[in-house]
């Protein structure tokens, strides 16, 4: 039996005719950040520059905005896509190589490697004081130390 043969000037078309609707699905696909709403109007985004960088702010009320960098003449704006998916109360956002794990009542958040699922972060909660202002804490395993 005789398979029948394309030219390529017409494979290199199909080629290039595909090439827009994946570049929309990819654009349209996977964000790039994920916003959490927590209690009272705060919310927590989670951004990543690398699969392996995440960013996470808190805001308890206002926009994302991002202010100049101090420290770098230009911070980095690069993003990575994100997959994020919800269930009980949880939103768990995926940057490939972590998981940032966020309760939607109180926006704690754990972060975890995927491969091997080791806790990078366990149990950060955010709470507000009396003042507006807000504070983070996380609990230090019996081998983690602070110096300084």
């Amino acid at each position: 039996m005789q398979i029948p043969r394309m030219h390529p000037k017409a494979v290199l078309n199909l080629k290039l005719a595909a090439l827009p609707l994946a570049f929309a699905l990819t654009a349209l696909g996977a964000p790039q950040e994920v916003t959490v709403n927590g209690p009272a109007g705060a919310r927590l985004r989670v951004e990543a520059v690398e699969p392996q960088i995440v960013r996470i702010w808190m805001k308890p009320t206002g926009d994302f905005t991002r202010q100049p960098s101090l420290a770098m003449e230009t911070a980095p704006t690069t993003r990575w896509d994100l997959a994020s998916s919800t269930l009980a109360g949880s939103v768990t956002v995926d940057s490939s190589d972590l998981l940032v794990k966020v309760s939607e009542a109180t926006l704690g958040f754990d972060v975890t490697s995927k491969d091997g699922g080791k806790a990078l972060l366990s149990g950060v909660s955010i709470k507000a004081g009396a003042n507006g202002a807000w504070s983070l804490s996380e609990t230090l395993g019996d081998s983690e130390h602070l110096m300084g």
